[in-house]
């Protein structure tokens, strides 16, 4: 079926960088304020990823990706 099972509990992962972010990241289960956002954002926020130039979305997707045994390439 192309579905794998993860030994993750089900998530709801949220990633943001401004004040209209912050309800949706304290929202998810797992909420990720991007590098470049403001200490206002980063303190409601459970992780603080890259900075968007630097790929930080992409690098919360791979390592939620790899913890559930996705290969990446």
């Amino acid at each position: 079926t192309g579905v794998q099972t993860c030994a993750l509990p089900i998530w709801t992962v949220a990633v943001g960088d401004g004040t209209n972010d912050i309800a949706m990241i304290e929202w998810a289960a797992f909420g990720v304020a991007m590098g470049g956002a403001s200490d206002e954002v980063r303190a409601h926020a459970d992780h603080v990823t890259a900075a968007v130039e630097n790929d930080g979305a992409a690098a919360v997707m791979h390592a939620i990706m790899r913890r559930c045994g996705v290969a990446i390439r």
